[in-house]
């Protein structure tokens, strides 16, 4: 799954792989962005993220340092629904959790991960059922602890 977040020329792109590739293929994009022109976001270990910011649905493709390219594709939020990403610093470190949730009749279902410094990706498990708190989190729980953390929404940040 992946996410995206934007104002005031910054913007976060969140890419949380599936079950079986959570640990290869998540990775945090950050960078200044501008509506309506391409970009192309390379971090450090080789990874690139590259699209054209747009009010309507977004395609891009996600290439890895060995060259293997993913294309993306991103739609606009359904107002009332809690569709969107959101993230929150744990014991882990990053947390970040995509929610995706159709149209307000349909059941939100999320993927996440937490990405620590030089430590190994931890699966992120929302509680079930999907829903805010009355802080407007979303309670998860962190694979293979006790941990539980209350995700916010995720705001747009270099």
């Amino acid at each position: 799954m992946v996410s995206l977040v934007f104002g005031d020329g910054v913007g976060s792109i969140f890419f949380c792989g599936g079950n079986s590739s959570f640990r290869e293929r998540t990775r945090w994009f950050r960078s200044k962005m501008n509506q309506a022109e391409s970009v192309a976001i390379e971090r450090p270990d080789g990874w690139r993220a590259s699209f054209t910011l747009s009010e309507g649905p977004i395609t891009g493709v996600l290439a890895s340092p060995s060259g293997d390219e993913n294309p993306f594709n991103l739609t606009p939020i359904q107002s009332g629904t809690i569709a969107g990403l959101y993230e929150a610093r744990g014991s882990c470190g990053l947390l970040g959790l995509i929610v995706a949730h159709p149209s307000r009749e349909a059941t939100p279902v999320g993927q996440g991960a937490c990405v620590g410094d030089g430590a190994l990706i931890e699966q992120v498990n929302p509680i079930a059922p999907i829903g805010l708190t009355a802080q407007g989190t979303i309670l998860v729980e962190v694979a293979g602890s006790t941990e539980e953390v209350q995700l916010p929404p995720s705001v747009p940040h270099l």
